[in-house]
């Protein structure tokens, strides 16, 4: 899962309104619930490190078997069952324009994770493809050569 503090806010007692949902979209209800473990906290005035510690102990308990939270400016958290949990810096660059990064940053660690990368290495290429879509004005990542990201994979030339 990749969240963004600041939209995290559940309010207590709205459990139940979230398995009704659930069950109307046709979605596993426990789900909510093991989520919801992760939902009761407001993060946004924490730090990355309160943030990262904050989380990695509650994946447990959740049933989640990885997550990264992504803080804007800061950068963000990343924690797995297996005891992998850190912080990766946001790159800093002249922002023209946001739209699109959070797409861009998903797509940069599912990748790397397809590829079988750390968890870091997987945030690290996602901050760097977000990094490169605020810098411009078009809202799409630059075309990037798979080892300038570290993946190991042959392309063949156009």
């Amino acid at each position: 899962a990749i969240l963004k503090p600041t939209r995290i806010g559940h309010v207590r007692g709205c459990e139940q309104e979230a398995r009704k949902l659930a069950l109307r979209w046709g979605e596993d209800p426990d789900l909510c619930e093991e989520a919801g473990i992760l939902f009761v906290t407001d993060y946004s005035d924490m730090t990355p490190e309160e943030l990262c510690e904050d989380v990695a102990s509650r994946l447990v308990s959740a049933n989640i078997p990885s997550i990264v939270v992504t803080m804007g400016s800061k950068g963000a958290v990343y924690a797995s069952m297996t005891g992998e949990r850190g912080f990766y810096p946001a790159e800093h660059v002249k922002v023209r324009d946001t739209t699109g990064a959070g797409d861009a940053f998903c797509a940069g660690v599912a990748i790397g994770l397809t590829y079988r990368k750390s968890m870091r290495e997987a945030v690290e290429i996602g901050t760097r493809l977000a990094a490169s879509v605020i810098k411009g004005s078009e809202n799409v990542c630059p075309r990037f050569r798979p080892r300038e990201l570290g993946l190991e994979i042959d392309v063949e030339e156009e």
